[in-house]
């Protein structure tokens, strides 16, 4: 692929990101270089045991889980969390912007969609290492390691 091609789906990408994501918001800054045939390449690579499984098990399955099951998302384990609901797939591996699961992180605290709705709102870290995850692919292992548990909140 030439140089420019390469170029043109840069920019092409980058503004499908930010014209893609929820109303009011932005893409997070994701400075990325050109890899192979063209792909980009997020900063580093998220490994869903060590950084996005305690995030969703302490910011997220209180309200998402098999007994909860607010919004028709189950993040308890892959097999449902891949589960399209009523309006379409909550994770869209390689494509963030499609991600209900990061595009409602990036709602307004008083939007009814808002994710977090209330305290424990995300930073805007973890909203950054929640989109390179997706963007990546969405790695989700199976058994035991891809298995969330419900932290329980130490303020009550």
């Amino acid at each position: 692929m030439s140089r420019l091609t390469r170029l043109f789906l840069s920019i092409s990408c980058a503004f499908y990101a930010v014209s893609c994501t929820a109303p009011g918001t932005t893409a997070p800054n994701t400075t990325q270089n050109s890899g192979a045939a063209g792909q980009q390449v997020s900063r580093s690579e998220v490994d869903f045991t060590t950084q996005i499984k305690p995030l969703l098990e302490s910011r997220c399955l209180v309200c998402h889980n098999t007994g909860t099951l607010l919004g028709h998302l189950n993040l308890e384990m892959r097999a449902y969390a891949f589960q399209p609901g009523p309006d379409g797939p909550f994770i869209v591996p390689g494509q963030p912007e499609k991600s209900k699961l990061y595009t409602f992180t990036l709602l307004s605290e008083g939007s009814s969609q808002a994710m977090p709705p209330t305290k424990h709102r995300l930073s805007a870290k973890e909203k950054t290492l929640l989109y390179d995850w997706i963007a990546q692919g969405a790695e989700w292992p199976r058994g035991p390691e891809g298995t969330l548990k419900t932290i329980p909140d130490p303020a009550g």
